[in-house]
């Protein structure tokens, strides 16, 4: 949000392109950062683009999105600590932290978490030790505490008391969903139906493969054995936490869901890095080069394919839709028809209201965790229903506001409101009783 409010930006949309182009440019960088610093086979750095839309992408989560890279990043600075304790690494290593919370509360816990695992790996009985890391994470972590009691004010179940209940109750019965879908997670939207589930697999094992072929070539000893240094210790702790943290998360938690799936970009982007390291010294054929090539840009042209027919399917929705006179107006949607490839990417358009016409858009202040929270009453600014279109049951909830955005393939009649305008199967109502 900061990012996008700054004065250098001519719009919204503008810093926004902006914002997901340093993403897409750091998070293969951050990977090979860290693949070349172990000295893994940088060959292997190009499969990080098959995760560069990952889930927490496809879902809009801005802020866990550009954690990701600087996740990598503050790995590759943990290595570096820990092989020499410098007041620099300390440093970037409390800075590093603290802006990875500023993208996501929970990936700084995650940090922390794989920062004190690396501290067990190298553990020294020395108090200065200790207090160096200490020092490291306590201004995050002190931050964290102010955040977490400032939020607890929300009517939302607290957290604890639901863990208790959910791992007591409903943890069990979804591991075997949680293990079916763990190769699919990252990319199987890009193609409707089965076809992207297999797509993903593909992608997946164009590293795992590669992995179990070193495996088993390792235990006949046509590779020597990599010898256990603190570089593959360090590489252990992200695949297992990763992994860890995808079976053992919950799914939702009070005020959050979809917890534990955005985990799973860790572990694919872990096991290419652990590949590259494995690999590393060890010629790679021509042959197998082609491949790497040939599994990226076949990624890149579906990507392609989908973004393109997505810039088809919405090339007539723009800000003509909505009414010039829009400032200090109200909107809502009905998105009864959500879906593109069969995944609910619609839902939230209403909120093109607010960037185009500096309008105000129910759907922006109901979030536990968002920055920007509610300050009236759900009668001026009523709640959102973002999954109308499973129930299709539209109770007149917006009848005190001013327009209503439908998006449907059949015009719905709404009581108090009349149809202003209409682009393909998208239509704008204004409210007869407050139109002037």
């Amino acid at each position: 949000m900061v990012f996008c409010s700054l004065k250098i930006f001519p719009s919204v949309e503008f810093a926004n392109k902006v914002f997901y182009i340093i993403y897409i440019i750091i998070f293969p960088l951050s990977s090979l950062l860290l693949i070349n610093y172990i000295r893994g086979n940088k060959w292997f750095s190009l499969l990080s683009f098959l995760f560069i839309y990952n889930h927490s992408v496809h879902w809009g989560f801005t802020g866990f999105t550009m954690s990701v890279p600087f996740i990598i990043i503050f790995i590759l600075f943990t290595i570096k600590y820990f092989e020499k304790q410098s007041i620099m690494n300390i440093l970037i290593l409390i800075v590093l932290l603290l802006l990875i919370f500023s993208m996501h509360f929970q990936n700084a816990i995650y940090c922390i978490f794989l920062f004190s695992i690396a501290l067990i790996f190298n553990f020294k009985k020395s108090l200065s030790y200790f207090l160096k890391y200490i020092i490291i994470i306590l201004p995050v972590i002190l931050i964290m505490y102010y955040a977490y009691t400032f939020d607890t004010t929300s009517s939302e179940q607290h957290l604890f008391p639901y863990l208790l209940s959910y791992y007591k109750n409903d943890y069990l019965f979804s591991i075997v969903e949680r293990i079916k879908v763990l190769t699919v997670m990252d990319n199987f939207y890009f193609i409707e139906g089965s076809c992207g589930a297999v797509v993903s697999i593909f992608f997946v094992l164009s590293f795992t493969i590669p992995l179990l072929i070193y495996l088993y070539k390792r235990s006949k000893k046509v590779y020597a054995i990599i010898p256990t240094n603190n570089y593959s210790y360090y590489l252990y702790a992200f695949i297992s936490s990763s992994f860890f943290c995808y079976l053992f998360l919950p799914n939702i938690i009070p005020g959050q869901n979809i917890i534990f799936e955005r985990f799973t970009v860790f572990l694919m982007l872990s096991l290419i890095i652990y590949c590259a390291y494995v690999y590393k010294g060890i010629l790679i054929s021509l042959n197998s080069k082609f491949l790497i090539i040939f599994v990226v840009l076949s990624h890149f042209i579906i990507v392609s394919f989908y973004y393109n027919d997505f810039k088809n399917e919405t090339k007539n929705f723009d800000e003509n839709l909505f009414p010039n006179d829009s400032r200090c107006k109200r909107i809502s949607g009905i998105i009864y028809t959500n879906t593109f490839k069969g995944r609910p990417v619609f839902i939230h358009f209403p909120m093109y209201f607010v960037v185009w016409k500096k309008g105000i858009s129910t759907g922006l202040v109901d979030y536990r965790f968002g920055i920007i929270k509610r300050n009236t009453s759900f009668d001026k600014l009523p709640y959102y229903r973002e999954w109308i279109g499973d129930s299709r049951d539209y109770k007149d909830e917006y009848k005190n506001i001013e327009y209503i955005l439908l998006k449907d393939s059949i015009k719905l009649d709404i009581e108090g409101f009349t149809t202003e305008k209409q682009i393909d199967d998208w239509y704008l109502y204004t409210n007869k009783n407050l139109k002037k």
